[in-house]
């Protein structure tokens, strides 16, 4: 059930006018993620050009020794492990101390917990390192021939033979940092702009770091970031609009 639903608007189907706006952004994001990957697939140089940029013959990828690559990555590694543990102490202080619930600058401060949750959990968890990784098996670019490696390159999208676990399609890197963008639909609305302006910063920092090391593909990161974007707005659409929340719906009330 919606959150704090009024009797009318609890009666209206989904795409009801004061409901539409949820869903617009959901289909463009998802035709931007159709374009973008019909692009990689019918000009798959793109990848192997971009790579091209960052690589040199008998050296590799010399930006990948670099300390401020380094730092980054260390910097978008770090990030995550810190939202993941702070997610898990959030939900336990809640418990503990429900009083607290109150002091959250939201009026739903469990939803907000759990579209954060769901959101890593099922975007850079499921997605990206356990399903997409696996299945797809797309050589990193310092792997393939074309960069000195023995792989053979495959454009995004291919399934293919090349890698069997921690593989380049899609960027799991890249899904976790742009993931950071959940905090942009939950901050207060004066504070949006600026989470949602550092979010942005880094993902594109983290997701240069790893097309310019050899980590992966342009198509690896940047479909990372639409699949990220289009499941946040799956997930704020249906949790605090929709009706899948089932045996939380006690949450949107704080009860």
């Amino acid at each position: 059930m919606p959150i704090s639903p009024s009797p009318s608007r609890a009666r209206k189907p989904a795409f009801a006018p004061d409901a539409g706006p949820l869903y617009w952004p959901m289909l463009y994001c998802a035709l931007a993620l159709a374009i973008t990957s019909a692009l990689f697939i019918i000009a798959p140089g793109i990848d192997l050009a971009v790579s091209r940029t960052f690589y040199s013959p008998g050296v590799g990828f010399p930006l990948g020794q670099t300390r401020s690559m380094i730092v980054i990555r260390n910097i978008g590694i770090a990030t995550t492990w810190i939202v993941c543990i702070g997610l898990a102490v959030l939900a336990l202080w809640w418990r503990l101390k429900p009083a607290d619930v109150a002091r959250w600058p939201s009026p739903h401060p469990w939803a907000d917990w759990l579209f954060v949750t769901a959101a890593m959990a099922l975007g850079p968890g499921l997605l990206v390192n356990l399903i997409f990784k696996p299945i797809w098996g797309r050589a990193r670019p310092r792997q393939v021939t074309e960069f000195g490696g023995k792989n053979i390159f495959t454009p995004a999208w291919t399934l293919s033979d090349q890698c069997g676990w921690g593989c380049s399609f899609v960027s799991g890197e890249a899904a976790a940092s742009a993931f950071i963008v959940a905090f942009a639909f939950i901050a207060p609305p004066r504070w949006r702009p600026l989470a949602l302006l550092s979010a942005v910063l880094v993902t594109l920092a983290v997701s240069f770091s790893r097309v310019a090391v050899g980590g992966h593909f342009l198509s690896d990161v940047v479909i990372a970031w639409l699949l990220i974007l289009l499941l946040l707005l799956i997930l704020h659409a249906q949790i605090y609009h929709g009706r899948m929340l089932g045996p939380f719906k006690h949450w949107h009330s704080g009860d």
